[in-house]
C-alpha cells in the first residue's frame, strides 16, 4: 500500500467529545475497572499514561446530569468488583474495599454469582469440545465408508 498518497478523510473518524459516562475497562471479557468521568477521553488517556491497570478495551455508558455518578459508580463498583477497583467513595471519603467487612459480606453474593458465571461458561466449552470430537469421528467414519 502506498501510505503517501493515502487519502486520510478514507479513515474511521471517532468525535472526541466530552462524555459523562460510567466507563468500563476490560482485559478480556473481565471487567477490570469501573469509573466515572465528564471528559472519558481524557481519563482514558490518563489510564493508559499510568501504565498501571492492564486492560484491553473499554465499554461505557452516558449518563444524564440527574443522574449522580458518585452512586451510580458506588453501586457498579460493589456488582461487579473489578480488581483495579480498591478504593470506594462515600461522600468526601474513601474507604478500602479489600478491608471493610460490610462491604465483604455485599460482595460474597458477586462471588457465587461469578463462580457460578465461570462454571457454566466450562460446562459450555467442555460441550463444544463434545460436539467437535463427534464431528471428528462422523467425518472420518464417513470417509471410511
Amino acid at each position: 500500500m502506498n501510505y503517501e498518497n493515502y487519502d486520510p478523510s478514507l479513515l474511521p473518524k471517532i468525535e472526541v467529545k466530552r462524555i459523562r459516562c460510567i466507563y468500563f475497562l476490560y482485559k478480556g471479557e473481565e471487567i477490570v475497572y469501573i469509573g466515572q468521568s465528564i471528559n472519558m477521553f481524557s481519563r482514558l488517556f490518563q489510564h493508559i499514561a499510568e501504565k498501571i491497570k492492564e486492560f484491553d478495551s473499554l465499554r461505557y455508558m452516558e449518563v444524564p446530569e440527574l443522574i449522580d455518578l458518585d452512586n451510580l459508580e458506588k453501586h457498579l463498583i460493589i456488582k461487579y468488583r473489578p480488581v483495579y477497583n480498591v478504593y470506594i467513595k462515600f461522600g468526601h471519603d474513601s474507604k478500602q474495599l479489600r478491608n471493610n467487612k460490610e462491604l465483604e459480606d455485599t460482595f460474597e453474593l458477586t462471588k457465587i454469582q461469578r463462580k457460578e458465571r465461570e462454571l457454566v461458561e466450562e460446562d459450555k466449552k467442555k460441550r463444544r469440545e463434545k460436539r467437535k470430537k463427534e464431528k471428528e469421528i462422523l467425518s472420518i467414519i464417513n470417509n471410511i465408508l
